[in-house]
């Protein structure tokens, strides 16, 4: 039996990491991340959303608009397919080119540590960089047991998922089950294909068995980061006595030529790219300024492009509250 302590270690431990994902394909890096980064990451990423969410919802609109409107909030709710059958709410827009999650992992050299244990110069795909809301709810609509090996992200399963709690995870929130079993194959899939997951074949199904009751991560603190290989069997947790929904980051290593071909170059932020971002606060704070003041100017010229669909809607928003908010959390952190 593999206990949660033996897979755990410090940013510095490096080489017992490295060690750990060969052996293992799972490790916990305690206190990697600083707290008050993860809380503004957290807070501007809802914020953000709930703030253009409500002042979608009480835009005023003309009768003929009230459809074009409709598909702004859907994609504002964003829930993907499967999210809507499993409890589970994902975020792609705001990470995808929000850059402090990046800057994160590659302030606490998490991507130079992937690169040495993939053997090549990973980068972080944006387009699965995802914040997620797991919600507490009915059991049976938990994840199954997947891999995340696939032809959209890595199809030889050659790849790391970067996996950042933003809030404690404890017997009352909704959490992972990992087999902590080094796996080099991707496993066939059978049924379930409108989900985008699948129930995995006998093979797998015997291996989970074997670790049955051994499997909940129920112990991750603000700041600690879990990384697993795409070719580890895992699924969300959730029991009837959860009671607080469970906020995530999960983010996609992969090396370059494992990416399929219609991938074009922004899809993946490389080391380089990474360092090369020169991040600051004020200038995420700049960032979501210019996203709120180009949708007030699509607002107020009576039509915004969402996914090539033309929506028109007939008022200028506000933007004072939020920038308020957004300059004190600033403040709040220096």
């Amino acid at each position: 039996m593999i206990e949660i302590n033996s897979i755990s270690f410090s940013l510095t431990e490096e080489k017992s990491i490295l060690d750990c994902l060969k052996k293992v394909g799972i490790v916990i890096i305690r206190s990697a991340l600083k707290k008050d980064d993860i809380n503004l990451y957290f807070s501007i990423s809802r914020n953000f959303r709930a703030y253009l969410l409500q002042q979608t919802e009480q835009t005023s609109c003309h009768d003929q608009d009230k459809d074009y409107r409709s598909i702004v909030l859907k994609i504002l709710r964003m829930q993907s397919g499967y999210s809507l059958s499993y409890q589970m709410q994902y975020y792609f827009d705001i990470p995808n080119k929000f850059y402090l999650p990046f800057f994160l992992v590659q302030k606490a050299g998490l991507l130079k540590m992937i690169s040495q244990y993939l053997h090549g110069p990973a980068g972080i795909l944006t387009n699965y960089c995802s914040l997620r809301v797991q919600n507490p709810g009915e059991v049976q609509k938990a994840l199954p047991f997947h891999q995340d090996a696939g032809p959209v992200n890595s199809s030889n399963g050659r790849g790391i998922v970067i996996w950042i709690p933003l809030n404690e995870i404890d017997a009352v929130t909704p959490t992972l089950e990992i087999v902590p079993q080094k796996i080099n194959h991707i496993f066939p899939h059978v049924g379930q294909k409108e989900t985008g997951y699948s129930i995995l074949d006998d093979e797998s199904n015997s291996i989970i068995k074997n670790y049955e009751g051994r499997l909940i991560f129920d112990n991750l603190q603000q700041g600690d980061v879990l990384l697993f290989d795409f070719t580890t069997l895992h699924r969300t947790y959730v029991t009837k006595k959860m009671t607080k929904a469970r906020y995530s980051i999960d983010m996609r290593c992969v090396l370059p030529q494992d990416l399929p071909k219609y991938y074009q170059g922004d899809y993946l932020i490389s080391k380089n790219v990474a360092d090369s971002l020169n991040f600051s606060f004020e200038a995420e704070l700049q960032y979501v300024v210019d996203k709120i003041t180009a949708f007030e100017m699509a607002m107020k010229e009576g039509f915004m492009k969402v996914n090539d669909q033309l929506v028109e809607c007939h008022s200028l928003i506000k933007k004072t509250s939020m920038l308020h908010w957004l300059r004190n959390q600033i403040r709040n952190i220096f």
